[in-house]
């Protein structure tokens, strides 16, 4: 007997418009690294884990030494990170989580775009970039709580509030497929076009 069930995938795709000039490019690595590339095509370098120790440098200096050490190209204005005074150290710690301490009480965000991590000031991040938003219910209409939302693409994911809901941020304008799993219910999945400046339902 088959005690699977459906999960059924209300999704709001939102793509705010691209209204401003991109941030200037700095770059600190030259040529392509092989390992490097194959990491992109297999994981969201976001949550590649690093060590760091940083003394008395500005978040400017900070962001130069991971992108030379773990060849990761960043794209910033460098006016916009020569502050701080930053004396932090970790090891085996996501990217991600460097760059949030890094960055933390300032208007200052990152996203990762087209192989490259871009940091701008978060409302111009949001302004060049998509999301995905919607609810997950069973066939009776209840929504699923903590169910496993993942972009197969990029495997970016989360998971669904208390009411089913779900938002993903950041997401640069293509096609991707959406994967809901939940124990006990059948994966679904669906192909979501991302656009910018327009919003979708389905």
């Amino acid at each position: 007997m088959n005690l699977q069930k459906t999960i059924y995938i209300l999704l709001l795709i939102t793509c705010p418009l691209w209204t401003q000039s991109p941030p200037h490019t700095t770059d600190q690595i030259s040529g392509d690294s092989i390992a490097r590339n194959e990491y992109w095509g297999r994981y969201n370098f976001l949550d590649m884990n690093v060590e760091y120790s940083f003394e008395n440098v500005t978040v400017k200096e900070a962001i130069e030494y991971l992108s030379d050490k773990y060849k990761i190209d960043f794209v910033y204005d460098s006016k916009l990170l020569d502050f701080g005074n930053v004396n932090v150290s970790d090891e085996n710690k996501p990217l991600k989580e460097i760059l949030n301490e890094l960055l933390e009480g300032t208007d200052i965000g990152f996203v990762s775009l087209s192989n490259k991590i871009v940091i701008a000031n978060k409302q111009s991040i949001n302004d060049r970039t998509g999301g995905i938003k919607g609810t997950v219910k069973t066939i009776t209409g209840e929504p699923l709580i903590s169910a496993n939302i993942l972009i197969v693409e990029n495997n970016f994911g989360c998971a669904t509030n208390e009411n089913g809901n779900y938002v993903l941020k950041n997401l640069k304008p293509g096609t991707y497929t959406l994967s809901v799993t939940y124990i006990g219910y059948e994966t679904q999945t669906q192909k979501v076009d991302v656009y910018s400046g327009r919003t979708y339902g389905s």
